[in-house]
C-alpha cells in the first residue's frame, strides 16, 4: 500500500486529483489517498501517520474558515522537514497562482522536491505527480535490490546550469539523494578555444567521477553543449587509466562534439551512450566550422552500428531539452529503471539535412587537419 495525504482547501481539486492518482497508478500500485483542507487538520495527520507522498498547497488556511496564506503552508512544511511531524522523502507543492507566491518561492523550494502549476482546468499536474509516483515506486524497487545510483551534471558555458536544477528536483522525487553538479574553473565563451583550460576542466571532473564510483554503483553523467566535449574526454581518460567508474550511461545534449570522436572505446567498455539533438540548433554549424576540435554531432546525431548509441531528434533549437516534460519522460526514466526512450521528430529537408550539412563538414573537417584532437 502506498500512502498518499492530499493537504488542499480547494476540495473539487482534491478530489479530483485522488480519483485521477487511483487511475492512473492502478497498473503498478494500489494506492490510499487522505485529503486534509487545512493546516490543523493536517498535523493531527501526521502526528498519528506516516506517508509516502505529500501533496501540499502552498496557500493553506489554519483551520476551516480562515484565509488561507503562504505562511500557515510555510510553518507545516517547516515543522514536516525539522522532523516535528512524520516526514515523507517526497513532498511536491501545488498552487493554481504560481505567481502569487514569489515572497516564499524560495524557501518552497527548498523543501519541497517539486512546485507545479495546478490550474483546476488542466490535468497535466496530476499527470506529473502520478509519473513522480511511479518512479518513486521504480527507485523503491530499486533499493530493495542494492543498486547505489548516482547522477553527475555538466551544463554548457552559457547555460548557466538552470536544468541541473530542474533534473536535481525531479529526481529527489524518486528518492535519489546522490546528485552532482559540475561546475568548471576559469571559463568563459572564449575558454572553448583554449586547449589548455578545457584539459583543467577534464581533469577536475575525471576527479569527480572517481570520487563518486567509491561509493555509488552506477553513475549517470548528464551533459550540455561543450560541457559533452568535457565528459566524454573525461570518460575517455578514465578507461585508458583502468580506472573503476561505474560508469552506466552518458546522456549529451545539443553535443558540440565531432564525429571523428572514438566512441567505440567508450561503448566497448559498457558503457551506453544517449545522444539527444535538436532539429534546429543550428548554432552548431558555427562549432563545426570555427571551432578547433569540435563539432556538431548534436544536429546530427553519432553516426554509429553499436547498439549502445542511442540517437533521439526533437523540434527545437540549442536548449530544447529543458523543458520540464521532456526531463521528467526522456531523462529521469534511464536514471530510476535504465529506460531509454526512442524520440525521432525529424522531417525530411533535401537542403538542410543534405546539401548543407553535407558542405559543412566538409569544411568542419578542413579546418581539423590543422588542429590536434
Amino acid at each position: 500500500m502506498f500512502n498518499v495525504l492530499i493537504i488542499d482547501d480547494n476540495i473539487k481539486r482534491a478530489q479530483k486529483a485522488e480519483i485521477e492518482l487511483k487511475n492512473k497508478t492502478k497498473n503498478f500500485v494500489t494506492i490510499n489517498i487522505q485529503i486534509s483542507e487545512n493546516t490543523n487538520d493536517a498535523e493531527r495527520k501526521l502526528k498519528n501517520s506516516k506517508y509516502d507522498f505529500l501533496i501540499v498547497d502552498i496557500k493553506l488556511p489554519k483551520k476551516k474558515g480562515d484565509n488561507p496564506t503562504e505562511i500557515n503552508t510555510y510553518k507545516l512544511i517547516d515543522k514536516i522537514s525539522n522532523g516535528k511531524l512524520n516526514s515523507s522523502e517526497t513532498l511536491i507543492g501545488i498552487t493554481s497562482e504560481i505567481n502569487e507566491i514569489k515572497n516564499y518561492k524560495e524557501e518552497f523550494e527548498k523543501i519541497c522536491s517539486i512546485v507545479l502549476d495546478a490550474h483546476s482546468f488542466s490535468t497535466k499536474w496530476i499527470d506529473r505527480i502520478a509519473n513522480h509516483i511511479k518512479q518513486k515506486i521504480d527507485f523503491i524497487k530499486i533499493k530493495e535490490n542494492q543498486i547505489k545510483k548516482g547522477i553527475i551534471t555538466i551544463h554548457g558555458i552559457r547555460s548557466y546550469g538552470e536544468w541541473q536544477k530542474k533534473l536535481h528536483d525531479n529526481l529527489s522525487c524518486t528518492g535519489i539523494d546522490e546528485k552532482k553538479r559540475f561546475d568548471y574553473e576559469i571559463i568563459n565563451s572564449l575558454s572553448i578555444f583554449s586547449k589548455k583550460v578545457a584539459q583543467k576542466n577534464i581533469r577536475k571532473l575525471e576527479m569527480l567521477i572517481k570520487s563518486v564510483a567509491e561509493e555509488k554503483d552506477e553513475i549517470y553523467l548528464f551533459s550540455h553543449s561543450f560541457g559533452t566535449y568535457i565528459t566524454l574526454k573525461a570518460v575517455i581518460n578514465i578507461i585508458e587509466e583502468k580506472t573503476k567508474h561505474n560508469i552506466s550511461t552518458i546522456i549529451i545534449s545539443g553535443s558540440v562534439v565531432d564525429q571523428s570522436f572514438n566512441f567505440d572505446k567508450i561503448t566497448n567498455s559498457g558503457i551506453k551512450i544517449v545522444n539527444d539533438c535538436a532539429t534546429s540548433d543550428y548554432t552548431l554549424y558555427l562549432s563545426k566550422v570555427f571551432i578547433p576540435r569540435l563539432g556538431m554531432i548534436g544536429k546530427t546525431g553519432i553516426n554509429s552500428f553499436s547498439n549502445r548509441i542511442t540517437n533521439r531528434f526533437i523540434n527545437g533549437g540549442h536548449s530544447a531539452f529543458f523543458d520540464d516534460d521532456y526531463i521528467e519522460n526522456f531523462w529521469v526514466p534511464i536514471v530510476v529503471n535504465n529506460e531509454i526512450k526512442d524520440i525521432d521528430l525529424r522531417k525530411a529537408n533535401i537542403f538542410i539535412n543534405g546539401y548543407l550539412e553535407k558542405l559543412i563538414s566538409f569544411i568542419g573537417n578542413i579546418k581539423n587537419i590543422f588542429f590536434k584532437p
